[in-house]
């Protein structure tokens, strides 16, 4: 299992899916901190590391920790811990990007902070001790992580979103109908039927059968290899075209309803198709949801570069080894 980000932490809807998932991260080993199956807490007081010349400290490594295994709800193996999250770039600069939303005038309240917390305490409870408020409590007490301590983590990736979303230029509306134009596969839903075979010669075959008046559902219960489809006739309901192989989904998006395609190949092998319903979806019902996605698109892209740059004017080293 892979650690989260404490800024993923903080999504409820990221907590539920990604508890046991995998999140990419960097790798940094701290050998000196490191005993057989679990972890030696540094000095609060021994430097760890530097962001330009400003010493990090052990105590960051230790809260770190102790935070981690209270979301999880157990202690980690010390290679998951060093190697995947804790002593890394990222999580060295959620010092700094806090610091730097201040800076920009962007604040967040103290009830804000508050109901975060509640939330986020909730769906820990739930997901991870069981639903029991007090089992979540009484981990918080016997890891010494204080309360403190928790508000500021919450407190800081509040600012870290804040200030992702303060980044990045407008979308305009002329984009906003670029990009539909250019991506009608995500908006356009098909119904069909479909065969599936291994070779041209038998796609030939039962485009035949089909021409002599043998129904694609039968066909495919016959022929085709595709077998989470093949005994109910071929039938995909309601599909996004965009979720189909890219050849099947720009035949599909041509092909005339009610009539039956040539083959087309994929590496599935070759499809016969019948569109029964194709519907698109028209453009002032997904303009918002569009134009929204390319904000985020464009925050999150000002985002890393804004963390590029940190890197370079701030360099970070470790002094563990």
């Amino acid at each position: 299992m892979k650690l989260l980000s404490i800024r993923s932490l903080l999504s409820a809807s990221i907590l539920i899916a990604g508890l046991g998932g995998a999140v990419s991260s960097h790798r940094v080993f701290a050998q000196s901190a490191i005993s057989e199956g679990a972890l030696t807490l540094v000095p609060d007081q021994q430097i760890i590391g530097y962001i330009g010349k400003t010493p990090i400290r052990g105590a960051f490594l230790n809260e770190q920790y102790r935070f981690y295994e209270w979301v999880y709800g157990h202690p980690f193996p010390i290679s998951t811990f060093y190697e995947e999250a804790m002593v890394t770039k990222s999580m060295i600069l959620d010092q700094l990007v806090p610091q730097t939303a201040v800076k920009r005038g962007i604040k967040i309240s103290s009830a804000q902070v508050s109901q975060e917390i509640k939330q986020f305490e909730q769906t820990l409870a739930k997901q991870v001790y069981h639903g029991s408020i007090q089992a979540l409590d009484q981990q918080q007490k016997s890891l010494h992580l204080s309360s403190a301590v928790i508000r500021q983590f919450i407190a800081d990736s509040l600012l870290d979103s804040r200030f992702e979303t303060s980044l990045g230029k407008p979308v305009t509306q002329k984009q906003i109908q670029a990009y539909y134009a250019a991506h009608q596969t995500q908006f356009t839903y098909v119904t069909l039927n479909q065969v599936v075979v291994p070779t041209e010669q038998l796609a030939q075959k039962v485009i035949q059968l089909s021409n002599q008046g043998d129904a694609i559902e039968v066909l495919a219960q016959k022929f085709s290899t595709d077998t989470g489809t093949k005994y109910q006739g071929g039938l995909y309901t309601d599909v996004q075209v965009s979720s189909l192989v890219q050849s099947v989904a720009k035949t599909v998006m041509k092909l005339p309803i009610g009539e039956i395609s040539s083959p087309i190949y994929s590496k599935y092998g070759y499809h016969i198709i019948r569109v029964d319903m194709r519907v698109t979806q028209p453009f002032p019902a997904v303009a918002i949801s569009i134009g929204q996605y390319l904000l985020q698109q464009r925050q999150q892209s000002a985002f890393n570069q804004w963390v590029q740059n940190l890197h370079e004017t701030y360099p970070i080293r470790f002094v563990l080894a």
